[in-house]
């Protein structure tokens, strides 16, 4: 692969460095930056196919098992894991949520035009986010939290047309994070 100019200084490909030698890069550079970013914790993983390559944790973040708030970044994770389903087959970006999700039901009839692609898209007109358990420190179990999402849905009106544009939109990757869990 090329590397580009953020790869400068960087291992070319299949000669990454592994065990100690990794273990000191990351603790050199996590070193030196961290304390720049201002930021109260952090906690870094390397994994590979092979499995967790390098685990530190800093700040206020005092092991790896403790409840780490990821808010939005999580929705990079729901776009991986549903286009990762796509690409096997088990799922379209343009086919409507409700097909996968028969309990979604909403009272404005263009729900059923909701489509995953408009979901990743923040295009699919919904009212925006359920609040409830959406922040939380404490544990949740997810179908809490999807019977909370269908509730509220069931008693809202979309915003907008599906497609119509885009506005941030965290209730349209619930909905996708609930067809990858469902799939």
């Amino acid at each position: 692969a090329d590397l580009d100019e953020a790869d400068e200084g960087a291992s070319p490909e299949g000669l990454e460095p592994t065990g100690d030698e990794l273990a000191a890069r990351m603790d050199a550079y996590l070193a030196a930056n961290f304390p720049r970013a201002g930021a109260p914790g952090l906690a870094v993983a390397v994994v590979d196919a092979g499995g967790v390559r390098y685990l530190r944790t800093f700040g206020d973040c005092p092991d790896a098992d403790a409840p780490f708030v990821v808010g939005s970044l999580s929705k990079s994770f729901t776009a991986v894991a549903v286009m990762q389903l796509v690409e096997r087959g088990l799922l379209e970006l343009d086919r409507p949520v409700c097909e996968y999700l028969p309990r979604f039901w909403m009272p404005d009839e263009r729900h059923k035009k909701i489509t995953l692609r408009h979901c990743l898209s923040h295009s699919c007109g919904l009212p925006g986010t359920q609040w409830r358990w959406l922040a939380v420190s404490r544990p949740r179990r997810d179908e809490d939290y999807y019977e909370e999402v269908y509730r509220f849905l069931a008693h809202s009106a979309l915003h907008s047309e599906p497609g119509a544009f885009s506005v941030y939109c965290n209730d349209g990757f619930t909905l996708a994070e609930m067809v990858v869990a469902q799939v």
